[in-house]
């Protein structure tokens, strides 16, 4: 799996961004379109996306349950339950923050996993500091990495080069690529492989981003 997906680009299909987005009439047909477009892979943010796009694509599809904490912070299949349903609708790749803090559902990382490997899938772990290696070691992740599913965190290529040096497994970067200039100084910076969201997949902020720098100009 891991040669499949090396120094390739991971697609995020980001379902919560609009309506249209959770539409399987859109999200079939762009993920197929970025299948077409070269893309290694394809991340898919809820249970809903993975159940219409599984049978659409031949490449990988990491899937995930994105939630929110206590805070208010984005967090990817924060429970027993979601890394359980999304193996049962076929994942094969699952993806989890691996954060140190506490779960909604109070499950520790170390059970998450186990429920992903027992379903004969592999378990990404996203990581928001170096403090939170050790605990994604013991949990037992296969790959684990960085991205900021937000428009004002630019990717942490500090971190993202810590980790390559210090992890024993692969490591993958992401955050707000908005290029392909982006993507590559990640993978410079020993990413085995990126993932890019809007920059490919959202043509409402691709069109906004176009926009707003011609505006600039005039």
């Amino acid at each position: 799996m891991f040669e499949i997906l090396k120094g390739g680009i991971v697609a995020v299909l980001e379902t919560w961004s609009t309506p249209q987005h959770r539409d399987p009439e859109f999200l079939v047909p762009m993920a197929q379109l970025v299948e077409q477009g070269g893309a290694s892979a394809i991340l898919v943010d809820s249970v809903p996306g993975l159940a219409a796009i599984r049978h659409a694509i031949a490449i990988p599809i990491i899937a995930a349950d994105r939630n929110r904490d206590a805070g208010d912070r984005v967090i990817f299949t924060p429970s027993i339950e979601s890394a359980s349903v999304l193996v049962n609708t076929g994942a094969r790749i699952v993806l989890v923050s691996a954060t140190s803090g506490h779960r909604p559902a109070g499950d520790d990382l170390v059970s998450i996993v186990e429920v992903i490997h027992a379903g004969r899938a592999l378990a990404f772990g996203l990581l928001d500091t170096a403090a939170d290696l050790a605990g994604a070691f013991e949990a037992g992740f296969d790959a684990i990495g960085t991205w900021q599913p937000r428009d004002d965190v630019e990717p942490d290529l500090a971190l993202q080069r810590w980790l390559v040096r210090h992890s024993a497994v692969p490591v993958f970067g992401g955050g707000t690529l908005w290029s392909p200039n982006d993507a590559r100084d990640s993978l410079e910076a020993g990413a085995a492989f990126v993932m890019v969201g809007e920059a490919i997949t959202n043509p409402a902020a691709i069109a906004a981003r176009f926009v707003s720098a011609a505006q600039r100009r005039t």
